[in-house]
C-alpha cells in the first residue's frame, strides 16, 4: 500500500525561474544542437525543449523555399515563436541560390532577433530518392553549393550561414567491402569513405568566406539501396573525421553530429574537444543529436550541467532531475496559449506529451541501463504535469469516443498512486500515454512509438 497520492502544487514563478536560468554561450564549451527531424521539431516540441534547457541550440524541421515562398503567411506559422526559442536555427531545403536567398531575407526581416543562424541541408539523402534535387545531392556539386552560401549570406548580412553535410555521398551500397574492391570512382566523390575528399568539399564551399560553420553528419549518404533508417545506422559511423575536420578548417567551426545518443557519449565528445583545446588544436564547436532526444527528450534537462562539468564529476547530470516536472507544466501553457490563440490543434500538441509519456514509462518498466534515468518520484510529479497538460488538449478538442472513460480516468492534478510500486505505477503511465494516443491519432502515435524504438540498438 503506497502513500496517500497527493496533489502536486504548480511550481511558482520563483521556482521556474531559478530552475531554468540561462546560461551564457561562453559558459558552454561545446555547444549542443537538437537535430532537425521533420515532422518533429516543430515549435511545439520546440517549446518543450527549450523548457528543459536555456542553452541547448534548436533547430527547425527542413524547411522547403518553395513552401516559405508560396504563401507570406507560411514563415509566420513556422517561425511564430521563434524570439521565445532562441537561439534557433532554421534550416532551408532547395537548389535554386536566388529562391534560398529569398526565403532566408524574408525569414530574416520578419525573425531576424530570434534566429541564430540560416542552415543549407546538404545531407538528408532521402530527399534525392524522393525525386527532388537537394539535401545530399548538393554535395555532388561543390560549385552549386557555394553559390547557395554566397546567395544566402548576401541577403542576410550579419546572419551567420552553415551546412549540414555528410561526410561524403555514394550512388548505391553495397557494403564496406564491395566498396573498397568492385566500385569505381566517379565525380567528386569515390564510392567509399574518403577524408580528403571531405576535405575538398568544405574548403571549396568554404572558399568565399561566407560560410561560418559545418556541420558534419559522419556517415556516408547513400541514394540507393539503404532506407532513410538504414542511412542514419548502417554507413560506417567516423565521429574522428569531424575532430580531424575542425583542426584542417579552422577556424571555420565544426560541430558533429552522429554516435551520440546517451549523456556518457556527450561527455565523451565534450572531452576529446577539451583535449584539442589544450593540445593547441581547433576543437568541435559543438555536438548534435536527434534520434536520442525523441526516445528521451527529458533527459536534455541534464545537458548543461553534462557539458559544463569535468567528466569525472561524479551524478553532474543528477541535479538537474528536477527539471522535467517544471518544463512539462510550461509545455502546458504554451499548449494552453497555442489553443486558444488558433495556432494550433491538439492532435499536433500531443505529440510532445506523447515521447514524454513513452520515457516516463520507460523509466519505470527498464530501471536499469539509463545513466539520467528518472526517479521514481520525479516520473511522479512529472505525470501529474502532463496529466494537466492532456486535460487541457481534452478541454478544447482532443479526440475523444464513446466508452473512453470521464475525465477523473487520469486523476487529473495528481502524481502516480504509488511511485514506489513499478507495476502499478506503469499501468497508470500507460493509460496516461493510451489517451494521449487517442487525442494525437493513433495512426500518429504509432509511428511516433517506432521512431522511438529506432534508437534503442543504435545511437544516431
Amino acid at each position: 500500500m503506497g502513500a496517500p497520492r497527493t496533489r502536486r502544487r504548480p511550481a511558482t514563478l520563483a521556482v521556474i525561474a531559478a530552475a531554468l536560468a540561462p546560461l551564457g554561450a561562453s559558459e558552454l564549451p561545446t555547444r549542443f544542437h537538437v537535430a532537425p527531424m521533420q515532422v518533429y521539431t516543430n515549435s511545439h516540441l520546440r517549446a518543450l525543449l527549450r523548457a528543459l534547457s536555456p542553452s541547448a541550440v534548436l533547430w527547425t524541421e527542413m524547411e522547403k523555399t518553395d513552401d516559405l515562398l508560396a504563401r507570406p503567411d507560411v514563415i509566420a506559422q513556422r517561425l511564430r515563436h521563434a524570439c521565445e526559442q532562441q537561439p534557433l536555427v532554421l534550416q532551408l531545403g532547395g537548389n535554386e541560390p536566388r529562391a534560398l536567398a529569398e526565403a532566408a531575407r524574408r525569414a530574416a526581416a520578419q525573425f531576424g532577433q530570434g534566429l541564430a543562424e540560416v542552415n543549407i541541408n546538404c545531407g538528408c539523402p532521402s530527399i534525392e530518392t524522393g525525386g527532388a534535387n537537394y539535401g545530399a545531392s548538393l554535395m555532388r556539386d561543390p560549385a552549386l553549393t557555394l553559390a547557395i552560401v554566397d546567395a544566402v549570406a548576401a541577403a542576410c548580412p550579419g546572419l551567420p550561414v552553415s551546412v549540414k553535410c555528410r561526410l561524403g555521398v555514394r550512388e548505391r551500397w553495397g557494403g564496406e567491402e564491395a566498396a573498397a574492391t568492385t566500385q569505381p570512382d566517379s565525380g567528386w566523390w569515390p564510392e567509399r569513405d574518403d577524408y580528403d575528399a571531405l576535405l575538398r568539399y568544405v574548403r571549396h564551399i568554404s572558399s568565399s568566406g561566407a560560410l561560418s560553420h559545418v556541420v558534419l553528419h559522419a556517415r556516408a549518404a547513400v541514394f540507393a539501396g539503404l532506407s532513410p533508417a538504414q542511412n542514419r545506422n548502417i554507413p560506417p559511423l567516423r565521429p574522428e573525421w569531424a575532430h580531424r575536420l575542425a583542426r584542417d578548417v579552422a577556424p571555420l567551426r565544426v560541430t558533429l553530429n552522429g554516435g551520440v545518443g546517451s549523456l556518457a557519449d556527450l561527455r565523451i565528445a565534450a572531452a576529446r574537444a577539451r583535449a584539442a583545446t589544450a593540445a593547441g588544436e581547433a576543437p568541435v564547436n559543438g555536438v548534435m543529436a536527434g534520434r536520442w532526444l525523441l526516445r528521451r527528450p527529458l533527459d536534455l534537462a541534464a545537458v548543461d550541467a553534462a557539458l559544463l562539468r569535468p567528466p569525472s564529476t561524479p551524478n553532474a547530470a543528477a541535479e538537474c532531475l528536477q527539471k522535467p516536472a517544471v518544463a512539462v507544466e510550461a509545455f502546458g501553457r504554451y499548449a494552453a496559449r497555442a489553443l486558444s490563440a488558433g495556432e494550433a490543434r491538439a492532435a499536433v500538441l500531443a505529440v510532445p506529451l506523447l515521447l514524454v509519456a513513452e520515457q516516463l514509462l520507460e523509466d519505470t518498466v527498464s530501471p536499469a541501463g539509463e545513466e539520467c534515468r528518472l526517479g521514481p518520484r520525479v516520473v511522479s510529479d512529472t505525470c501529474a504535469a502532463a496529466r494537466e497538460a492532456v486535460a487541457v488538449l481534452r478541454a478544447t478538442g482532443g479526440r475523444r469516443r464513446a466508452g473512453d472513460g470521464d475525465d477523473g480516468d487520469l486523476a487529473t492534478g495528481f502524481g502516480l498512486a504509488d511511485p514506489d510500486d513499478p507495476e502499478r505505477s506503469a499501468a497508470e503511465l500507460r493509460k496516461l500515454a493510451k489517451e494521449i494516443a487517442k487525442i494525437s491519432g493513433t495512426k500518429v502515435a504509432g509511428k511516433v512509438v517506432r521512431n522511438r524504438s529506432e534508437q534503442r540498438s543504435v545511437a544516431s
